[in-house]
């Protein structure tokens, strides 16, 4: 199951999507995972799926994302975006900042010009890191979640990391 979660997320790279016709607004969209909506921020012109059972939490006043919690408190799905041009965030920098943090227990990177994931532990929890870049604005999910929800979890990754999109004006 895990080889195949990360196949799959894995054939997902960047791409360059069209702009959704939402404004920073959620649709649903119905898979084999269950029920999503898509979370669309027009100010970093990125979108992501996350769960319909999640709860938003509400946009920060710097508009760059937003937590989005499960039901039973067991998972949280962070989606967020930066200007990250001329050097100032990348993939590669991504991808160094996971291996220097000695909280987290990584088991599994992956790095291109334009993307990095990384999956591992920390703690008793489980997260899932994705940051796909355009070379001027980056953005990026977390989905984190107790260990013992692996399997509830696990079925999920792949579904959201497919999902991560970004487009130009």
């Amino acid at each position: 199951m895990k080889i195949l979660i990360l196949t799959v997320a894995l054939l997902s790279p960047f791409v360059t999507a069209a702009k959704p016709a939402q404004n920073d607004s959620d649709s649903t969209v119905t898979s084999a995972a269950g029920k999503f909506l898509s979370y669309v921020n027009n100010k970093y012109n990125f979108s992501v799926d996350y769960p319909a059972s999640f709860a938003g939490q509400g946009e920060p006043d710097a508009g760059n994302g937003q937590v989005f919690i499960s039901p039973a408190n067991d998972a949280r799905l962070t989606a967020s975006a930066s200007y990250c041009g001329e050097g100032l965030y990348s993939p590669a920098r991504f991808l160094a900042d996971h291996q220097q943090n000695s909280a987290l227990k990584v088991t599994y990177s992956r790095q291109t010009k334009t993307l990095a994931v990384v999956s591992g532990t920390i703690g008793t929890r489980i997260f899932y890191d994705k940051l796909i870049s355009n070379g001027v604005q980056c953005a990026k999910f977390r989905l984190e979640y107790e260990s013992a929800q692996r399997e509830q979890y696990d079925a999920l990754v792949a579904r959201i990391a497919a999902s991560l999109k970004q487009w130009s004006d």
